[in-house]
């Protein structure tokens, strides 16, 4: 699945962003279906180049709150769990090949801002549940 050859160096400057799109596309492929359908297949190649484009500026930047703010966008946007989680595989695999810990120091705020996401809908849809049974009770 990974074929992350020099995708990236040390510096955001040598960030094949088009290389690390493609594998994202293909983890996105991959798991688009543990997204609860809640994204068009049509999004896939879009959403790739986003977080290739996300994690770029964020090796230029080291900015760990647009790490956090992007995962919550993500989590709202409909990405599942497995999807997530395949995502961040493939940075943590190319940046493995270039002994680089930037794919840590993205995905930890990354992943913290998708749960954050994810909590605060499932809040919204507890409060609309619980507001639709009052109604019903009336």
């Amino acid at each position: 699945m990974i074929a992350s050859n020099n995708i990236l160096s040390r510096d955001a400057a040598g960030l094949d962003e088009t290389c690390l799109a493609v594998e994202l596309k293909q983890a996105l492929q991959a798991t688009i279906f543990t997204s609860g359908l809640r994204i068009a297949p049509r999004r896939v190649q879009q959403i790739s180049q986003e977080f290739a484009a996300a994690f770029r500026q964020f090796l230029e930047e080291q900015h760990a709150e647009t790490a956090y703010a992007y995962g919550q966008r993500l989590s709202q946007e409909g990405i599942g769990h497995g999807a997530m989680l395949a995502l961040v595989d493939v940075l943590h695999h190319v940046c493995w090949e270039s002994a680089d810990p930037t794919s840590v120091q993205y995905g930890n705020p990354l992943l913290a801002g998708y749960m954050a996401g994810r909590e605060a809908e499932l809040l919204r849809e507890q409060e609309r549940t619980r507001l639709a049974l009052e109604r019903a009770r009336a």
